[in-house]
């Protein structure tokens, strides 16, 4: 007999479940009953999910059944989520045998809906996904005493938004916006503008589901950039055949032959589409922007607006910088003469950009050669070494990997005469002021060829040829490549489009006042220094794998996840006295559970002390014998604080 835990069971006790075509039967929702466990109804309160709410969300996801295809993308995955502890299982990461999605997905209604909140995740923040659950709730007539509040689907998309973030879904999607031609709204954020009208987008998604059912032979969407987030959802979720087109009737892509009917059209507009405009005919539905609908609807609540937009998808390791800046960066790491173009290229542009790679790989090596001598947790010998794992970490500096290593040997050439009429301490002061000097002239080499707003020279200064600068995308690769260095990948989740660009802009702290207004790329000469900042590097983490970004703001802090990512500190898993491996940062998707509870953060009060007690890397001789019979033993290992 098939586990019935949390299906929805007639007074008769027949086991039969909301039907796929007509209307949901709201009344007879009020007269079933919910079987559930103690333990299934405690695994719900710790979630903070009520099982009304998973009620109604199974009875309104039977207007949008998932279908064979759809189940067997649900559970492939679910078997990509895998669940880790800390001592003594004190603490759990990711999603376990006896996590709740285990549970909801034993049903078809109930993997509908996991699949449902787990898309709206992919691509909008937790708040709109919950006001576009809520808006479907009332589009579907549920009455006021049986309709869950906005905190209660808030809750519930906050648990599913980890299911399809180890899945292509959302890397489909940010191929599909590339494709359409959408452009960011703001390059500090990422996001492609205002979300969707909630319940014109509901109507929407009811719609896939009814040609989903067969009630309805096909379906066209009109709409901007949250049009192709249904293309991907008809797509990727329900198997249909989708057919996707500019307004002026250009084919831009589709899944099937021409041969064959499309089941949903998407038609793609850059204009903003008014709320007059609107049209229903059964058939065809046009959603217009929510920006005002939103506003109005969560005035007065603690949420930034701007986590209310409509966010990219997710970018492959092998292409990520190129999937975000595009040409830009095939400019900045592309040889010259490699490029189908270059027997059109004019000799000044050639030169120029044979300057601008040079004034790259010189930034490259100055920073490698300051993480390597300054951090404790670089594994890595010496610079040349460093060096040689760069394209391991990012592949895309593989075509620049010879180059950059020719550059790293005239450098070790240069200290070798640095250390002529040097000697101890003296060479390590020319040797720290030589790496800074070097790396301020060859940003400032890089700024003079960079053709972004703040760098643009006339004719071009006040309409740029690029959105991006490559002074900062060069940054970028720094921090990069060191929090690769540390990372430890619990799932198989990639990193986001709006995460990249939101890392080039995220402040940080260090311990002098001074630095407070820094950010990360601002940072990247003294890379070693802001991985001493626990939560400052838990945010870097977090924000490079999220949707939506939540700063850290607790110096005691060892782990933070938001629902969908988690990352944690390497100290709270493994005891040991090796400082490039307490240095490194665990990052999966899934929640985290302590005391049968899911908790945004960990706090613990050791953490700083622990490390400020690991055994450096590097060692300094110290005539002195003052702290021979000091204290060194390692300070008790707790936890004080969920």
């Amino acid at each position: 007999m098939p586990n019935q835990e949390l299906s929805l069971v007639p007074a008769d006790s027949s086991g039969q479940q909301f039907t796929t075509t007509g209307q949901v039967d709201w009344a007879g929702l009020g007269r079933m009953q919910l079987s559930a466990s103690v333990a299934v109804l405690g695994r719900l309160s710790a979630a903070g999910v009520e099982p009304l709410t998973v009620a109604v969300g199974q009875a309104m996801c039977s207007r949008i059944p998932l279908g064979v295809h759809g189940e067997k993308v649900l559970m492939e995955a679910m078997g990509k989520l895998k669940a880790f502890s800390s001592y003594g299982d004190l603490i759990w990461f990711g999603v376990g045998v006896r996590h709740i999605l285990r549970t909801l997905v034993q049903t078809s209604q109930g993997a509908s809906l996991v699949a449902l909140c787990a898309a709206l995740a992919e691509c909008h923040s937790t708040p709109t996904a919950a006001l576009i659950m809520f808006e479907m709730s009332k589009v579907l007539g549920s009455p006021e005493d049986l309709r869950p509040s906005y905190d209660q689907w808030k809750a519930l998309a906050k648990v599913c938004s980890s299911v399809l973030a180890v899945t292509t879904f959302g890397v489909r999607l940010q191929q599909l916006l590339n494709l359409c031609g959408f452009a960011i709204i703001r390059t500090t954020e990422g996001h492609y503008g205002a979300p969707p009208n909630p319940p014109e987008f509901a109507k929407a998604v009811l719609g896939i589901g009814k040609v989903a059912s067969g009630t309805l032979r096909d379906v066209e969407l009109t709409g901007g950039a949250y049009c192709a987030w249904l293309a991907v959802f008809a797509e990727y979720i329900f198997g249909l055949r989708v057919q996707v087109r500019q307004d002026s009737g250009q084919l831009l892509t589709m899944n099937h032959s021409t041969d064959e009917r499309s089941q949903v059209v998407v038609i793609i507009r850059h204009t903003n589409i008014e709320p007059a405009a609107l049209k229903c005919t059964g058939q065809s539905y046009v959603i217009s922007s929510g920006l005002e609908f939103v506003n109005r609807f969560l005035k007065g609540a603690d949420i930034n607006i701007s986590d209310l937009h409509v966010w990219g998808g997710r970018v492959l390791w092998q292409s990520m910088l190129h999937d975000v800046f595009g040409d830009v960066v095939d400019d900045l790491l592309k040889p010259v003469t490699e490029r189908p173009w270059v027997s059109k290229m004019l000799p000044s542009s050639i030169h120029a950009d044979c300057l601008r790679q040079d004034a790259l790989l010189s930034m490259l090596v100055y920073a490698a050669e300051t993480i390597v001598s300054s951090s404790p947790a670089i594994r890595c010998a010496d610079t040349i070494s460093f060096l040689q794992q760069m394209p391991s970490r990012l592949p895309e500096l593989t075509p620049i990997r010879d180059r950059l290593l020719k550059k790293g040997f005239e450098l070790q050439q240069l200290h070798g005469a640095i250390e002529v009429g040097q000697s101890g301490g003296g060479v390590r002061k020319v040797y720290k002021a030589a790496r800074r000097e070097g790396y301020d002239a060859a940003r400032r080499d890089l700024e003079r060829y960079c053709d972004c707003e703040l760098h643009a020279k006339p004719p071009y200064k006040f309409s740029p040829r690029t959105r991006y600068c490559i002074v900062e995308i060069s940054q970028l690769i720094i921090v990069l490549i060191c929090m690769l260095e540390h990372l430890d990948l619990k799932s198989p989740s990639l990193p986001t489009q709006s995460g990249i660009l939101r890392l080039m802009s995220l402040p940080f702290e260090t311990y002098s006042d001074s630095d407070q207004s820094r950010t990360i790329l601002d940072s990247s000469w003294i890379t070693g220094k802001w991985v001493h900042k626990i939560n400052d590097r838990l945010s870097a983490y977090h924000c490079l794998f999220s949707t939506t970004f939540e700063k850290a703001h607790y110096e005691d802090m060892c782990a933070f996840g938001d629902g969908a990512i988690y990352c944690y500190m390497d100290t709270i898993v493994n005891m040991t006295d090796k400082v490039e491996q307490a240095y490194r940062v665990h990052v999966g998707a899934g929640t985290i559970n302590g005391r049968s509870q899911n908790h945004d953060r960990i706090l613990d009060e050791q953490t700083s002390l622990r490390f400020s007690y690991l055994p450096a890397g590097q060692f300094e001789f110290d005539d002195s014998d003052a702290s021979l019979f000091g204290d060194t033993t390692s300070p008790s290992l707790r936890m004080d604080q969920l």
